[in-house]
């Protein structure tokens, strides 16, 4: 989530809100950072997916400002349980989340080719 202020309080207000930031390990980021950030995330996407029955492959499109953008493909299908997942043939490491019941694996996005490989 987002937070939103303005800063035309006291000369108080902008180190209340710092303290109170680093007091619960909270970013700041500026709302140009923000809004650049949006618009590399939209701009961002999976292309071309193909499935063989154990093997996905899609490409990935980062935007441009899209840093330390996530993505999340399927754990599990009919073909098992992600085994491994590569980027142009690097390994890639994920975690896995469930989100509203179903498991996800979750890794940094990067642009290129990706292989997801499924073993039962």
């Amino acid at each position: 989530g987002v937070f939103g202020t303005h800063y035309d309080y006291s000369d108080a207000f902008d180190t209340q809100l710092l303290n109170s930031a680093q007091a619960r390990n909270v970013s700041l980021i500026s709302a140009q950072q923000l809004l650049t950030w949006l618009d590399g995330r939209n701009l961002s996407s999976f292309g071309n997916p193909t499935w063989n029955g154990t093997q996905l492959a899609f490409s990935i499109s980062v935007g441009t400002g899209a840093n330390n953008l996530f993505a999340m493909i399927p754990n599990q299908t009919p073909g098992g349980q992600l085994s491994s997942l590569t980027i142009n043939g690097s390994p890639v490491t994920f975690t896995v989340q469930t989100i509203k019941g179903r498991s996800y694996a979750v890794f940094r996005a990067a642009n290129g080719n990706a292989v997801a490989t499924y073993a039962p």
